[in-house]
C-alpha cells in the first residue's frame, strides 16, 4: 500500500465585480476499490449557498451560487490517500452502465482519417480487453506529440488527431475513440499525478468485471502514482469547475495541483 499526500487549488480574478455566480466544483476524490481518502478537506471562496452531491456517474460534486458582488472565487481541497496493490476497479452494475461507455460521443467521433488510422491498429480479437488496450495506448503514444497550447478544453479527437498534437485530454480522447471502435468500453478520467502541476487525463478500460486505468500520455498503465478525481463519457463529464455568471468581467485563473508520495506499507 502507498501512501499519498495530495492538494489541489484553484483561484479565479474577475477584471470587474460579477454577480448571479452559480457554479460545480467536481475536483473532490472518493474512495475506491484501488484507493482510500482520508482527512479530506474541501473548502470554497465566497458563497451564498454551497451543497453536495454526486452527478449521474458517482463522482462527489460541490454545487452553489452567490448573488452579491465579487471579484474572485476559489477551492481548495487536500486530503490523503492510500493505494491499494490492486490498481482497478470492479463494476457493479455492468448491465446498467456499460452501454454508457461503447457510443462515440460528439468528442470522440471518428474521421474517416480516423478510422483508416483505427483499421491499422494492432488489435486481435482473441486477446482480452486489457490486452488489446495496451497496444492500443502503445499505437495512439505514437500518434501524437505532447504539446501545450496546441489544443483547447473544446478540442475534439478528430481535430487533434489531425493536428497530431495535444495534451493529455487530447491523448485520452483518441484512445477512448479507437477502444470504441473496436467495441471495448471506455471511460474518461480526471485525476492526479505524482508531483507537481495540474490534473491530468487518462483512460479507463472495461474488462471481466474490471475498469482498468491506462495512461497513453506517458505510456503506460495507472498505477501508485495516481489518485483518481472523477470519470465520465469524455471531458464534459469530468469538468473540475464549471458555472455561469453576470457581468463584463475577464477572468483569469490559477490552479495549483501537488501530489507527494510519503511511503509503502
Amino acid at each position: 500500500m502507498y501512501h499519498l499526500k495530495f492538494t489541489y487549488d484553484s483561484q479565479f480574478h474577475f477584471t470587474t465585480p460579477i454577480v448571479g455566480h452559480y457554479f460545480t466544483v467536481k475536483a473532490i476524490p472518493q474512495s475506491t476499490d484501488r484507493q482510500m481518502i482520508r482527512n479530506l478537506s474541501v473548502s470554497v471562496d465566497d458563497y451564498e449557498f454551497l451543497n453536495s452531491g454526486k452527478d449521474g456517474f458517482g463522482n462527489l460534486t460541490k454545487y452553489g451560487s452567490n448573488s452579491k458582488e465579487h471579484t474572485s472565487f476559489g477551492f481548495h481541497i487536500k486530503g490523503e490517500c492510500e493505494l491499494y496493490e490492486e490498481q482497478f476497479e470492479a463494476e457493479r452494475n455492468p448491465s446498467t452502465f456499460l452501454g454508457i461507455y461503447l457510443p462515440q460521443t460528439q468528442v470522440t467521433m471518428v474521421s474517416n482519417n480516423m478510422e483508416h488510422f483505427f483499421k491499422q491498429c494492432p488489435f486481435y480479437p482473441t486477446e482480452s480487453n486489457y490486452q488489446n488496450a495496451f497496444h492500443i495506448m502503445q499505437y495512439i503514444y505514437q500518434a501524437i506529440t505532447y504539446c501545450q497550447n496546441a489544443t483547447n478544453i473544446s478540442t475534439t479527437a478528430s481535430e487533434a488527431f489531425e493536428l497530431k498534437q495535444g495534451v493529455c485530454q487530447d491523448y485520452a480522447h483518441l484512445m477512448i475513440s479507437c477502444l470504441r471502435y473496436f467495441k471495448i468500453p471506455a471511460r474518461y478520467v480526471v485525476g492526479m499525478m505524482a508531483g507537481e502541476g495540474y490534473s491530468h487525463a487518462w483512460v479507463e478500460v472495461y474488462d471481466k468485471g474490471y475498469w482498468f486505468g491506462f495512461d497513453p500520455t506517458n505510456n503506460q498503465e495507472v498505477d501508485h502514482q495516481y489518485i483518481k478525481i472523477s470519470h465520465g463519457r469524455d471531458y464534459s463529464d469530468c469538468m473540475v469547475i464549471k458555472g455561469l455568471f453576470r457581468g463584463n468581467a475577464l477572468q483569469s485563473q490559477d490552479i495549483k495541483v501537488c501530489v507527494e508520495i510519503e511511503g509503502q506499507e
